[in-house]
């Protein structure tokens, strides 16, 4: 996890600039190794740990004779016209700066790709420009004390500095608890936000401007690809040139490896990076299921690309819910039995075999298309209307549903070729939940949780609105507190989210399967089992087996928590779940220890328990 911090105050001010000295003090007296990256009059930027191949700062500077005119924090590669992409050095030339900060910062979006933070100071004009990369990789949070702006990546790092105080956002937390989806510039504690993917915040003095720079709904719209050959063709280019250009940062890397066809894909562009790396795949594996062990399928792949596999059980036992209190704190709730159990031992994993990098297919399902709707042929009605080839995509849609051809034709005729309005929410973000008091469930609104991206979206495509709405879903691994191993998501790289976003649905689902086009294009480089699986295994039954085993508990905690507290859980709703014999039939244990993750998020916030 990249480390940082960045203050920014008006240096005329002179109470601003005590607090920012105060600050400054404070990080100096840490005890962690924090490095000053960049100064300018109003603007500090620090990083903590060691800067190696992959945590740069790369510094921007119009001449030699002038300060800093800002930090770029992270990975950077460049495009080139030729479509090769190679790493950029650590200093960018004095025209390139001139053109990030004449662009206020667009030019790093179109020109420049990876996993960053930018923070850039254009003196001529006297303001400040932060942006996130695409990706979204990296957190950029911020809060404001007497004016002093405090952007950071991780909130222990400003509890240190003892005047902030913070308080639980019940809003955010009513809106978690409604949609399972956390608020886009909100977080889970008061005068605290979060700058989105590709979202870029301008600050002139003691004004605020937020922008989008990057929008995949736009990117959508051009360029688009529409013979199934030639994108089989760039989606295999393009997804080899990521991975290689990651891969070409580390010598040794732990590739998590699921037997699924996203992480398979990834193995298999390792495997033809154009400098060799030493690979080690990791498999966890559960044995309460048939179906949810997939480790014929990682062994196929690991023999195929002939590398060690390590397999490691999921296993419980010992397992105590009282230690998720002791997990660092953060600005929302997270999968804290993941964090606290699982990845520990991928991090052990990688440690043992002395891996620099960790990698995964995370991000494959939302970037390759992996959805069951008629929307591929809706969008291909709406475009080309009412012609033979229609019949087709209403064939494959209808196969990727396991419905009638009939039930396909009447969603088309309603939303392709009549345009009757179609909305993500139908579907997608209705979410029941019967141990959440009936009026919160019923607040919700599409616009508290719903991207900004879709707020002005004028188009017919709705199948591509989906595939926008899941790239705003992913959530980037990172591993928290580890300074040694970094976790790489290769295939949520931007040139290839781009890549995708200007393939239409009906193609990306080609044959009538999610992420067809993905099958297609790699179906010479991955086992042909797992190119034609269909099927998804997991750990459902595992989860099952660990909440019946701490049911009491669980039950306990809840109901004697900070949710019950506030009004937000229903008692009775709790105690009707628990009574039920029936509780792994829809996935309600499954609710509960999402809840659990909540309510002890919440409770490390709260002074109270």
């Amino acid at each position: 996890m990249h480390r940082y911090l960045c203050l920014i105050w008006e240096d005329k001010n002179s109470a601003e600039t005590e607090v920012t000295n105060q600050c400054v003090k404070q990080i100096h007296a840490s005890g962690d190794k924090w490095e000053r990256v960049h100064r300018s009059p109003g603007m500090l930027v620090f990083q903590a740990g060691n800067c190696d191949n992959f945590r740069n700062a790369y510094r921007m500077r119009l001449n030699h004779l002038d300060p800093d005119d800002g930090v770029i924090l992270g990975k950077l590669f460049k495009k080139q016209s030729d479509g090769s992409m190679t790493s950029q050095s650590l200093r960018l030339n004095g025209s390139e700066t001139r053109e990030i900060l004449s662009t206020k910062g667009k030019h790093l979006f179109t020109r420049y790709w990876g996993q960053y933070i930018a923070f850039l100071h254009d003196q001529r004009n006297d303001r400040k420009y932060i942006l996130r990369d695409p990706s979204g990789k990296y957190p950029v949070f911020f809060t404001s004390y007497r004016n002093v702006k405090i952007f950071f990546s991780e909130v222990e790092d400003v509890t240190q500095f003892g005047f902030l105080k913070f308080t639980i956002n019940k809003e955010h937390i009513n809106l978690f608890m409604r949609s399972r989806i956390s608020s886009i510039r909100d977080t889970g504690i008061q005068k605290c936000e979060k700058i989105a993917r590709g979202e870029r915040l301008e600050i002139d003095k003691y004004e605020m401007t937020r922008s989008f720079v990057w929008n995949p709904i736009t990117i959508s719209q051009t360029n688009i690809i529409e013979d199934p050959e030639e994108a089989a063709f760039e989606l295999r280019n393009m997804t080899m040139a990521c991975v290689d250009a990651w891969a070409s940062n580390f010598k040794t890397i732990l590739h998590s490896l699921s037997g699924g066809l996203d992480s398979s894909i990834v193995l298999a562009c390792l495997k033809k990076t154009k400098s060799p790396v030493d690979i080690t795949c990791y498999n966890i594996y559960t044995t309460e299921s048939v179906d949810a062990d997939e480790r014929k399928f990682a062994r196929l792949a690991a023999k195929n690309a002939q590398v060690s596999l390590i397999e490691k059980r999921l296993d419980f036992s010992g397992f105590s819910f009282k230690g998720l209190i002791d997990a660092p704190r953060t600005l929302e709730p997270r999968e804290l039995i993941r964090d606290t159990h699982i990845q520990p031992a991928v991090i052990q994993a990688a440690k043992g075999c002395n891996a620099e990098a960790i990698f995964s297919g995370n991000a494959g399902d939302n970037i390759f298309y992996k959805s069951h709707t008629s929307l591929g042929a809706s969008d291909f009605a709406n475009r080309y209307g009412l012609r033979p080839s229609l019949f087709r995509a209403m064939l494959e849609s209808a196969r990727l549903q396991g419905i009638s051809i009939w039930s396909v034709l009447s969603f088309v005729l309603k939303h392709g070729i009549l345009h009757r309005p179609w909305h993500i929410e139908e579907g997608y973000l209705t979410y029941k939940n019967p141990v959440i008091k009936s009026d919160i469930i019923e607040s919700a609104r599409p616009e508290d949780y719903l991207h900004p991206w879709f707020r002005d979206a004028n188009t017919g495509m709705y199948g591509k609105l989906l595939h926008a709405f899941f790239i705003s879903l992913i959530t980037p691994s990172y591993f928290q507190q580890v300074d040694d191993v970094d976790s790489i998501d290769p295939l949520s790289s931007q040139p290839l989210v781009e890549l995708c976003l200007r393939i239409p649905t009906w193609i990306l689902a080609l044959g009538g399967k999610d992420r067809g086009l993905a099958r297609r294009a790699f179906r010479a480089d991955v086992p042909r089992q797992i190119i034609a699986r269909e099927s998804k295994g997991g750990a459902a039954t595992t989860y099952a087996l660990l909440f019946r085993d701490h049911a009491q508990y669980i039950q306990d905690f809840l109901s004697n928590g900070y949710l019950a507290q506030q009004g937000i859980l229903d008692l009775e709703g709790v105690e009707r779940a628990f009574a039920r014999d029936d509780i792994e039939s829809d996935n309600l244990y499954g609710t509960l220890l999402d809840l659990m993750s909540t309510e002890t998020w919440c409770r490390r916030w709260s002074l109270q328990y």
